[in-house]
């Protein structure tokens, strides 16, 4: 039987951001108490900075992510979905394992990522 879900990504585990960020090769801060964007500064949790972006992306305590990339001109959205993606991944992995299932991946060619479990 087959499954499909859509996921939206709040960054909680701080922890696996940090190991997305250092795969990607993103410089990464954790702690980092106040971030400025364009439009004024956030207190975060975390920040990070994507290659090409005028302001880094700023995690609040909450999960959810501050940015201003005026609608990718400062920025391309591409960049932080890879960070997104694999931050989901990572997730999904870990609690799949954690559970004692085991995982597959499969990328589609239109950028899509299925992952399998087995139990």
């Amino acid at each position: 039987m087959s499954h499909i879900a859509t996921v939206k990504v709040k960054l909680k585990d701080l922890a696996v951001l940090a190991e997305v960020c250092g795969d990607l090769g993103v410089p990464y801060d954790l702690g980092q108490p106040e971030v400025r964007l364009y439009s004024g500064t956030v207190k975060a949790a975390a920040c990070f900075h994507l290659k090409g972006w005028l302001y880094p992306v700023a995690v609040l305590r909450d999960g959810t992510v501050n940015f201003d990339n005026y609608n990718g001109a400062w920025g391309a959205t591409g960049e932080l979905h890879k960070v997104l993606r694999g931050y989901a991944e990572r997730v999904a992995n870990n609690h799949a394992r954690r559970m004692g299932a085991a995982v597959s991946r499969e990328e589609r060619a239109d950028g899509t990522v299925v992952l399998r479990l087995r139990t």
